[in-house]
């Protein structure tokens, strides 16, 4: 910046009114219940870097709530933090609800008319819903993501149960073998290379 920059930029801050202006915007501050933590960087940039396409207004909500150590700026917003966090955790795709219905609204009460808690100055009800369709789209991708890994988890699981059932008839094949004392090396044993083992090859 240039010195007669700097010098008008003194000068237009060193007014009574410059003053004022800065204390109530001190006095606005303090009253906010729910600040963001964004700081300089601004909330735009802070979802571009941290969040995936396309964040839900709950993962906008959060991210820009929370400091980057962890803590939030009030208890009173950490303990809403702590509940939206929790339906979040029972239900992944609530994310995606309308916004009179996702983890923000249940813990926040529904927005009025205007702007919406969380997705800054400019976006109302109106214009948001104007993305929905997208919204929906997303919404059935994460629950068929869900429901696909819980697919796998259970696949997983029959997988293990059938080594673990494996291992005893082998066991067992053993046992009886020895007990007709026939010789160790001639003891049949279950191929490794069973169905279940190549389930996950």
């Amino acid at each position: 910046m240039k010195k007669e920059e700097w010098d008008m930029f003194v000068d237009m801050e060193s007014t009574e009114q410059a003053r004022i202006h800065r204390e109530r915007g001190k006095e606005n501050r303090q009253m906010m219940k729910n600040p963001h933590t964004t700081g300089r960087r601004g909330s735009a940039r802070t979802v571009a870097n941290d969040l995936a396409n396309p964040p839900s207004r709950t993962d906008i909500f959060v991210v820009t709530h929370t400091r980057k150590n962890g803590t939030f700026v009030s208890e009173e917003v950490r303990q809403k933090m702590i509940e939206i966090n929790e339906i979040v955790a029972c239900d992944p795709s609530s994310k995606y609800k309308d916004l009179d219905h996702d983890p923000v609204a249940e813990v926040f009460g529904k927005d009025g008319r205007g702007r919406v808690l969380g997705l800054g100055s400019g976006v109302s009800k109106t214009t948001h819903m104007a993305t929905a369709h997208y919204k929906k789209k997303a919404e059935e991708v994460e629950r068929s993501k869900l429901e696909t890994q819980s697919q796998i988890n259970d696949l997983k699981q029959e997988v293990i149960e059938g080594k673990r059932t494996q291992m005893e008839m082998q066991s067992q094949v053993n046992a009886i073998l020895t007990m007709y004392g026939i010789n160790q090396g001639a003891q049949t044993r279950i191929s490794a290379n069973s169905p279940s083992d190549q389930v996950f090859a």
